[in-house]
């Protein structure tokens, strides 16, 4: 009986170790891949490049901050908007645009007309501030940092 009982411990104390192990190896086994971004081709867009839509949309949310995309034939419209600003000065000005597998991330900024000398992107001064980028339609949330 008493052999019984240690044959128990021992194959219950091996298991344990064998579970043990089985879990850091399984967890070692996941895909480790650094995820990949690259910049997509893109326009920022002129008012008369804009959907007539999307631009009635954004004349409708310009005086707060806003944040949207819009999809028309093969192209997405991504949206990025400051708000009423005091002074006509102000311009939205992308900072990244990239893609990976799982989303297209959008960083803008609101500056000065006369800080933009190291921008390369961005839209007109205004009062109410936005910027509209196009790049060929990708199935894949759009994520902001403003």
């Amino acid at each position: 009986m008493k052999n019984r009982i240690i044959k128990t411990i021992a194959i219950t104390k091996l298991i344990s170790v064998v579970m043990v192990f089985l879990m850091f190896f399984v967890a070692g086994c996941e895909k480790n891949e650094t995820e990949k971004s690259e910049e997509p081709e893109f326009t920022v867009c002129a008012q008369t490049m804009i959907p007539d839509d999307f631009a009635v949309l954004i004349e409708e949310k310009k005086y707060d901050d806003f944040k949207m995309s819009y999809l028309c034939n093969d192209y997405l419209y991504i949206a990025v908007g400051y708000g009423m600003q005091n002074v006509d000065t102000r311009l939205v000005c992308l900072e990244e645009l990239r893609i990976n597998n799982k989303a297209i991330y959008v960083k803008t900024g609101l500056r000065d007309i006369k800080n933009t000398e190291n921008v390369t992107y961005h839209g007109e001064a205004s009062i109410y501030p936005y910027i509209v980028i196009k790049c060929k339609a990708i199935s894949l949330p759009v994520r902001y940092e403003m």
